[in-house]
């Protein structure tokens, strides 16, 4: 059974740390599976406002084609938009 068009969202998530000592900060990224559009994030928590905004703009969707944007930043305000990866 394949999931509806518009009710699935794949993504690779990547994390990795910063600086060292008390300095010390969790970066975040995600890839869409299907566009390889990649977003960067100063920190975890920007990534799931992200990504909850996502889900509940699926859920809104009267298309539900899956294509709704955000209505806005992470809540760090630290959102990052990456070219597409061709490889």
């Amino acid at each position: 059974m394949s999931p509806r068009k518009g009710l699935y969202k794949a993504y690779l998530v990547r994390l990795w740390w910063v600086g060292t000592g008390e300095d010390r900060v969790c970066r975040a990224s995600i890839e869409d599976a299907e566009t390889h559009e990649r977003t960067g994030f100063a920190g975890v928590e920007g990534m799931f406002a992200f990504l909850s905004q996502q889900a509940e703009g699926m859920a809104r969707s009267e298309e539900g084609d899956g294509q709704t944007q955000p209505d806005a930043e992470g809540s760090d305000g630290a959102e990052v938009k990456w070219s597409r990866r061709d490889d």
